[in-house]
């Protein structure tokens, strides 16, 4: 069962409509929208990589300058810039973003996004799971275990566009429930999004979990960048791109294979390579995997690799092998 929580949100959208009011931040109310899980897991999320790299105290005199309008304020971390500019405009529009959480309170949001997740996984896929929004400015929408935040300031008010981010981060909930426990998948501290850990089991496997992980999220459920889109130009330079983006990921392999990478490497080398920027080349390369499965192979065989994560780059070889003997037009990316 996936539940919503908007605690967060509400909380903090007080906290900017007093400082609006009087001036300044109500530093009791602050303290009582951060004591939330919504913003402990704002919190963990923006540590995730770098352990406190990301302190109350910074968001703190990040939110001062942006209720005061403090332009001798210069943020330390490109997410806090962000964050400066999205709660310097949402001071300008209170009243609307109160409308908008209304809006995701509306009953039916849940079950739609949940049907959205369950179509691209396996039978008996445990969706158990909290949602919760909250005023975030740098992340849209990311998980740590069964934990979901999403950003009430990048909603628009297209709730479809909202169920299907939400969809795909429960699609990783889903996973992890089936798939021989897939670790947290989201978005990075610094806005791009990430899984950090993979799979138990060997660097490959894991780096295999991360390519069916978000590469089904994203290409099945929701959120592949379409032309028109903010973030369409990175997605689109992946994929002119992804000859070398293969080329890599086989050099990396061999590495692995003969060795060369230890457990140190692995989790510095893997955020570098595959996760970094909005939409990483991580998930090209895991969009590109499962079409290639799905059409070579079938849905079936999709599907039981989520179950069994280290199938999967030999299903994306057997998939690759039937397509060429079918004489497909299509490019195909060799591993």
């Amino acid at each position: 069962m996936t539940g919503f929580d908007c605690t967060a949100a509400r909380r903090m959208l007080d906290v900017l409509a007093n400082a609006r009011q009087h001036g300044l931040l109500c530093t009791r109310d602050l303290e009582l929208a951060l004591d939330t899980p919504g913003y402990r897991l704002f919190m963990d999320h923006h540590n995730r990589f770098a352990p406190g790299s990301f302190t109350a105290d910074r968001f703190r005199a990040m939110l001062a300058a942006a209720v005061s309008g403090d332009k001798s304020y210069d943020a330390p971390q490109p997410r806090l810039a962000r964050m400066l500019a999205a709660f310097s405009g949402a001071m300008t529009r209170l009243d609307e973003l109160q409308s908008r959480l209304a809006e995701v309170e509306e009953p039916g949001c849940q079950e739609r996004a949940a049907a959205l997740a369950l179509r691209w996984l396996p039978e008996g896929a445990d969706l158990t799971a909290e949602v919760h929004f909250l005023l975030d400015g740098s992340s849209g929408g990311y998980v740590l275990g069964k934990r979901i935040g999403m950003d009430l300031l990048q909603y628009n008010g297209q709730l479809e566009a909202l169920e299907g981010v939400i969809a795909h981060e429960l699609h990783h909930v889903g996973f992890a429930s089936v798939g021989a426990p897939a670790a947290d998948q989201g978005q990075s501290a610094e806005g791009g999004a990430v899984g950090d850990g993979g799979l138990d089991g060997g660097m490959e496997v894991r780096l295999a979990g991360l390519f069916l992980g978000e590469g089904s999220a994203t290409a099945l459920v929701y959120g592949q960048p379409r032309p028109g889109d903010e973030w369409y130009e990175e997605w689109a330079e992946h994929e002119r791109s992804m000859a070398d983006h293969f080329a890599m990921t086989r050099g990396y392999l061999a590495r692995i294979a003969a060795g060369e990478v230890s457990a140190e490497d692995f989790e510095r080398d893997v955020p570098a390579m595959y996760l970094r920027g909005r939409w990483g080349v991580g998930y090209a390369i895991g969009a590109v995997m499962v079409r290639t499965v799905l059409k070579g192979l079938g849905e079936e065989r999709l599907l039981s690799c989520m179950r069994h994560p280290g199938m999967f780059l030999e299903t994306y070889r057997q998939a690759v092998a039937a397509l060429r003997a079918a004489g497909t037009d299509a490019p195909l990316h060799e591993l």
